[in-house]
Order: C-alpha cells, then sequence, then structure tokens
C-alpha cells in the first residue's frame, strides 16, 4: 500500500501538486493527465526518489524497479548485461528468454544502446525493471516509441508483474490506461 497524506510538492516555486490524497494498491493503477499535472512527480514520490514539501507518502515498499521517462541505458553495456547488472545473482539465462520475450532475439542481445532503436532501447529498459525483481513496478511512459506488437508484449509482461506486486503506470495517454485496474485522473483530483 502507499498513500499520500496532502502532499504537495513545488519546484523552483512552482506548484506541482497541492494537497493531494491517493492511495495505491494491489494490481495496475494507471496515472493518468496531461503534460505538466504532475505524474512523474507522483511516480517518484511512489518510489521514494524525492520528498514532498509537505504532507506524507506511506509506503510498503522498499525495493522499486523503474521504468524511467528518459531511457537510462548504459551505453558502455550490451542490451543484456543492462538487465542483468541489476540483479547479479539471477540466471542470465532468465534475462536472455526476458528479452527475447520483449522481441530482442539473437545479436540484438549483444548491442550496445547506440546500436539500437528507440522501440528496443525502451524494451530493455521494461526488461531491466522487469528483471531487476524489487516489489513495486513503476513506470513512466512505458510504451514510447512501441509499435502495436511490441507494446502487446511490454502489456502481457507487465500484467503478469502486476500478479506479484503492484504496478503503477504514469501516462498521458488514454489508451496506456486501459490496462489498469484503477485509474486516477491528475487533473480531476490535484
Amino acid at each position: 500500500m502507499i498513500e499520500f497524506n496532502n502532499v504537495s510538492v513545488s519546484f523552483n516555486g512552482k506548484s506541482v501538486l497541492r494537497n493531494l490524497n491517493l492511495s495505491f494498491g494491489d494490481g495496475i493503477t494507471a496515472v493518468v493527465g496531461q503534460s505538466g499535472y504532475g505524474k512523474t512527480t507522483v511516480l517518484r514520490l511512489a518510489g521514494g526518489l524525492i520528498k514532498p514539501n509537505s504532507g506524507v507518502v506511506i509506503t510498503d515498499y522498499s525495493r522499486p524497479s523503474f521504468v524511467f521517462q528518459e531511457q537510462r541505458l548504459l551505453n558502455w553495456y550490451s542490451a543484456l548485461r543492462n538487465v542483468t547488472v541489476v540483479n547479479s545473482s539471477a540466471d542470465e539465462r532468465d534475462a536472455i528468454a526476458l528479452l527475447e520475450s520483449l522481441g530482442i532475439c539473437g545479436e540484438d542481445i549483444y548491442k550496445h544502446p547506440q546500436q539500437l532503436s528507440g522501440g528496443m532501447r525502451q524494451r530493455v529498459c521494461i526488461a531491466r525493471a522487469l528483471f531487476y525483481g524489487g516489489d513495486i513496478l513503476l513506470l513512466d511512459e512505458p510504451f514510447n516509441g512501441l509499435d502495436s506488437d511490441n507494446r502487446e508484449r511490454a502489456v502481457e509482461l507487465i500484467k503478469q508483474a502486476a500478479n506479484s506486486k503492484p504496478v503503477i503506470i504514469v501516462s498521458h495517454i488514454p489508451e496506456d490506461a486501459l490496462i489498469a485496474d484503477k485509474i486516477i485522473d491528475l487533473e480531476t483530483c490535484n
């Protein structure tokens, strides 16, 4: 469970969230709204990356897995190594199977990020978050750059992950919220 109690956040004097009260539980929750409404801020608060200026965020989770809006891959590592670097105790064959389930196969597994398309890099980011094995999955615009087939592959894996951990997806694209069990529209509650 994650609870936001009267949470306010501002950056450089500009208010982003004001007295926000939310709760997140099991399954998939989608946080939607236009750009600038604080969706990414909500995700970063949920993952403990930032603290509110006022109010409190209560969470039962200590090991969040993230897919950030910006692809944060290590250019000096292969796609496979970008995935395995977050969980050295796991079997590399599981990472390969995960990449293959996201449509990254053969030579592409061993290519560096700059050799991959934007959609392939996004799928490596999703694979890395899933491979980490955190106790909550936090996804910021996770389907950016994915065609319909690869989006469906990613959606299926995220749904599977939601069977064992909560998932929060933030997006400004309404279709992304369709996989959610619960939808929070920040435009109406902030």
